[in-house]
């Protein structure tokens, strides 16, 4: 069997209402409530799970050896493996922090994703090999992975707008609602926090792209000089 159809096959596995575009390498079925994605990319696959909009950026960068602005600028969840094998950013980050549990970060470990960002209405894991990449294993922790780091984005953004709400009505018990004026200036603070982080994201989207460039120009050219020997 090829590796793309036993692919193909190990993601089907793990979805109900499954429909596979085998010409184009991916599919899309169901799983715990979300819409789920599988795509073959080259050298390894994504995996894509919609979601609704939600006030979340989200983005776990693999590539350490890459030269970083803002390593400071990385958000610590109090896990030290993760921090080591993760450039991690995201916003709001009590949000972020409540959605990788402590349940999810060794499993995010164990598979080591080359990234995970949640943007633009999608929570997308990539995974890339170099070789052979139609490990069963892997894809069905992936999809397992991405469908429950959804449903805990989802519940901890519930929380914390609920939260939001209780903090504007405080001091003021018998206010029939929030205080406006209070609920307006976080709101503010959050979108602005969503902004910068959305702006690293697409900084570092930006310097992966420039990288893996300059990384396929050097093979290219040591390829040539090889051949011009």
């Amino acid at each position: 069997m090829r590796q793309r159809d036993k692919a193909l096959e190990a993601a089907a596995a793990c979805l109900t209402g499954v429909a596979c575009y085998r010409e184009l390498g991916a599919l899309e079925g169901s799983r715990d409530g979300h819409q789920v994605g599988f795509a073959i990319q080259s050298g390894g696959w994504d995996v894509i799970v919609a979601l609704p909009h939600l006030p979340v950026v989200l983005g776990l960068d693999r590539d350490r050896w890459l030269p970083s602005e803002c390593d400071a600028d990385d958000l610590d969840l109090g896990d030290p493996e993760l921090g080591r094998r993760f450039h991690i950013h995201g916003a709001p980050a009590d949000i972020v922090r409540s959605a990788l549990t402590s349940a999810l970060r060794p499993r995010l470990c164990a598979l080591g994703p080359t990234c995970l960002t949640v943007a633009d209405c999608e929570l997308r894991l990539a995974k890339r090999y170099g070789y052979y990449y139609a490990e069963p294993d892997d894809i069905a922790a992936a999809i397992a992975l991405c469908t429950e780091l959804a449903c805990a984005l989802e519940h901890a953004v519930a929380s914390g707008e609920a939260q939001l709400l209780s903090r504007a009505r405080a001091g003021a018990p018998y206010r029939p609602g929030p205080d406006p004026d209070l609920l307006r200036t976080v709101r503010l603070d959050r979108d602005a926090e969503l902004a910068r982080a959305a702006a690293r994201l697409r900084r570092r989207r930006r310097r992966r792209a420039t990288w893996t460039a300059l990384g396929l120009v050097g093979a290219m050219l040591w390829a040539v000089t090889l051949l011009t020997r």
